[in-house]
């Protein structure tokens, strides 16, 4: 420290600054006007200076030099000290910090990782976490000698990996269901927020197919000068794969009735056909081959493989799929498994409607043709004598508790109270709550306002109305709902957070899937309206619309809803348009009602309420998608939890406990996730006789396994500036990257030098020793 800054630290202590070892003192004028003023300023300071050094030089000069000469400067300093106080002299202090750089490390987490290329003996996953722990390389360590490691994982988002026990490498577990390399660039970008980055490192395998193209974000990396290194990890000259993606197939099946199982493939353009190999097993049986199929791709590599399969004996079937090149093109296999449980008998279901609706026409056409389903239809409108349709033919209407037996489910679509009866009702509530019958009751625009009138349901409806999962609001409905009155605006539905995982809106892959699939179907222009629902129901789809007829003072109407009501379920639609589903999407439409008959025929359909049954809401899932596993315990047994095995064919096993819920009828259920595809089955440990869970875990469907993409690479490589190379001459890496800190220089707050005790003093002692030095040489 020079004597000047000795001095500045010294004023600055007594002025109670207290600066630190090692940081400057500045003298700054807060208030130093800038060109030809701060001219000026220095200009009329020296003047004034001078003015009054010079003022004493002829005068006095018996007395010595050196006094006229500090009298001079004293009084020169009194006339400047004015000015100087105006232009706010003050004291700061100035500190340095150096800010390290920080090198961000990328590690792609999706579920191509998975892949293990022809002839290596790890996955890719496996080959990086591999070279990212290796103690000899030791490649973390040498990168954060120089700056921050911030080390992060990407798929469909970009999230930080913490260290694993004592600071190493805790490994990439791909699960991601798709690659967005785009996120990861711009996570580079967004990291120069907190300091500059001296590099960023991307380990991949570079199959992006979501986020769009990453070309962009490559070269505002290199406008800004971060060097890229990108890593390919992989074997380029892998080949393409012939992948499966998608599968139609029916959950349940009856014995002796054929379904279809449709393949949907995608193989590389140019393959021409490829060879599909179907076969069956069922649970301890050997697997039969079902046919094998050619199958021809189009000239994008699409193609379709279907099978009319007739199950010979019942059970739970497992059909597997596999699809190699038919001809000398090279191209990785593909094998996916589907579960397909083949029961003795159909569903009995009994179709009641008050007119031959839109609604009601397409419904009977889709349940006549189900092989799972019996339909027995009565139309109410129809005259004397005419024939009913469906599978299964009336003559009349089923009144009395043994006319309904036979059925396992009735829908009411918008029916006719005036042509049904009390017997009816009660038999039918009977049925629902004891023998565990389904019902489903559908509002329509010309007999619901009739059917929840006090007066109908006081001598006809009221048993029925009472086991549904909402209560009318009749007092809004006769006001707004009724004949002739028009509906010009469509509404979309909106699904419920427990609705997007409800077994009965399982129409995607996934709850963001199924609002995707709702949110593109046509609106609705009529619903009937319902209060608030029942304790213990589940609302599925509400009403978006602000108005009367769409809102009450609690919240949204419910459009789809259901409840238990004893032994049966109970279904609401508010609403009769879901036939305009089938103009946008009929695999759609059809999946919707075919899954709620099922839904609603379940308990009945059964059999055997002796033991417990385990189920799954579908029979495939993609890895990562949620699974719901319940049970149904025995008549009669409420037990508390249940534990389950769960356990992947030729693998691990997992065990889970079930936990009851009182708002299913005390049905018992989890939900979990897997990530390993294969055959899976749910089993009951020491329950003789209970019913076994098997379904089927696949791919993510947008992740495809095939080369790595170093075409890909190469290129933003060379759009960002930056470097490419192969995993097996990475470990140099480390030492391209640049040390990147920054020295950044703050001041303190001015503290000004004349609001102080200290300036007091210097302008006393600078006039009393003026004023001295005068009277001593005899001066005015």
């Amino acid at each position: 420290m020079g004597p000047g800054q000795a001095v500045l630290h010294a004023l600055a202590g007594a002025l109670g600054m207290h600066p630190a070892p090692g940081e400057r003192v500045l003298l700054v004028f807060q208030y130093f006007p800038s060109g030809g003023f701060g001219m000026l300023a220095v200009l009329g300071l020296l003047a004034l200076f001078l003015a009054g050094l010079w003022s004493l030089r002829a005068l006095a000069r018996d007395f010595p030099a050196w006094a006229r000469r500090a009298a001079g400067a004293a009084r020169g300093t009194a006339l400047a000290l004015p000015l100087l106080l105006l232009l706010g002299p003050a004291l700061v202090i100035e500190k340095e910090k150096k800010l390290p750089g920080s090198v961000l490390v990328l590690v792609d987490s999706s579920w191509s990782m998975n892949q293990k290329d022809p002839g290596a003996p790890l996955s890719r996953a496996g080959l990086l976490n591999r070279f990212l722990s290796d103690e000899k390389t030791r490649f973390f360590d040498r990168l954060a000698r120089k700056n921050n490691l911030r080390v992060l994982a990407f798929d469909r988002s970009v999230r930080p990996v913490p260290p694993a026990e004592g600071g190493t490498w805790p490994g990439v577990r791909p699960k991601g269901r798709a690659t967005n390399l785009t996120a990861a660039l711009q996570a580079v970008l967004e990291g120069e927020r907190s300091g500059r980055v001296a590099a960023a490192l991307v380990f991949t395998d570079g199959r992006w197919n979501e986020g769009g193209d990453p070309a962009e974000a490559a070269r505002a990396l290199g406008a800004r000068h971060i060097p890229l290194h990108l890593v390919g990890v992989g074997n380029p000259a892998t080949p393409l794969s012939i992948r499966i993606t998608g599968i139609d197939a029916p959950e349940r099946a009856f014995l002796g009735d054929p379904f279809s199982l449709e393949f949907r493939l995608q193989g590389p353009p140019g393959l021409g056909e490829v060879e599909a190999l179907l076969t069956d097993r069922l649970p301890g049986g050997k697997e039969e081959t079902v046919r094998t199929e050619r199958v021809p791709l189009g000239p994008g590599g699409r193609g379709k493989a279907t099978f009319l399969v007739r199950p010979g004996k019942p059970g739970v079937h497992t059909y597997s799929l596999a699809v190699r090149p038919a001809g000398p093109g090279k191209a990785l296999a593909a094998a996916e498994k589907v579960v397909v449980e083949v029961g003795t008998l159909p569903a009995r279901v009994l179709l009641v409607a008050g007119g031959p609706s839109w609604e009601y026409r397409r419904l009977r056409k889709l349940l006549t043709r189900d092989p799972t389903i019996d339909l027995s239809c009565w139309l109410q409108s129809a005259g004397p004598g005419y024939p009913q349709e469906g599978n299964h033919p009336i003559r009349a209407l089923p009144a009395g508790e043994e006319d309904l037996k036979p059925f396992h489910a009735v829908l009411l679509l918008d029916p006719d109270p005036g042509k049904l009866n009390l017997l009816f009702s009660s038999s039918l509530e009977k049925a629902v709550r004891q023998e565990g019958t389904g019902l489903l009751y559908q509002a329509g625009e010309i007999h619901s306002l009739r059917f929840f009138s006090t007066s109908v349901k006081a001598a006809l409806t009221a048993p029925l109305a009472g086991l549904l999962p909402a209560r009318a609001d009749q007092s809004v409905a006769e006001i707004l709902v009724g004949m002739g009155k028009a509906m010009t605006r469509a509404w979309p539905v909106e699904p419920t957070p427990a609705g997007l995982k409800d077994r009965l809106l399982a129409l995607g892959d996934g709850p963001e899937n199924t609002r995707g699939i709702l949110s593109s179907l046509p609106g609705l222009y009529w619903n009937y309206p319902f209060r608030a629902p029942s304790p213990g129901a589940h609302v599925l789809l509400v009403h978006p619309g602000s108005g009367p007829l769409h809102r009450t003072a609690q919240g949204p109407r419910p459009l789809f809803a259901w409840q238990y009501a004893g032994a049966g379920r109970v279904a609401l639609l508010a609403f009769d348009g879901t036939w305009r589903w089938a103009t946008f999407s009929e695999k759609t439409w059809e999946r919707f009602w075919i899954r709620l008959v099922r839904f609603l025929s379940e308990p009945r359909l059964l059999g055997d309420k002796t033991v417990h049954r385990l189920f799954t809401d579908k029979g495939v899932y993609e890895a990562g998608v949620e699974i719901l596993l319940f049970d149904r315990p025995p008549r009669g047994e409420r037990p508390g939890k249940l534990q389950v095995r769960v356990k992947r064919e030729g693998g691990e096993a997992l065990t889970l406990t079930l936990l009851p819920d009182q708002a299913e009828g005390g049905e018992l259920q989890t939900r979990f996730t897997l990530w390993k595809p294969g055959l899976y089955e749910a089993s009951l440990p020491g329950r003789k006789g209970s019913r076994t869970a098997r379904f089927a875990v696949r791919p993510p469907a947008l992740e495809v396994f095939g080369p790595m993409a170093e075409k890909t690479l190469k290129e933003l490589a060379r759009r960002a500036g930056g470097t490419y190379r192969p995993l097996e001459k990475a470990s140099g890496l480390p030492d391209l990257v640049e040390e990147a800190s920054e020295t950044l220089v703050t001041q303190s707050p001015p503290r000004p030098l004349w609001d102080n005790w200290i300036f007091l003093v210097f302008v006393v002692v600078l006039l009393s020793f003026e004023w001295i030095l005068r009277k001593w040489m005899n001066l005015p």
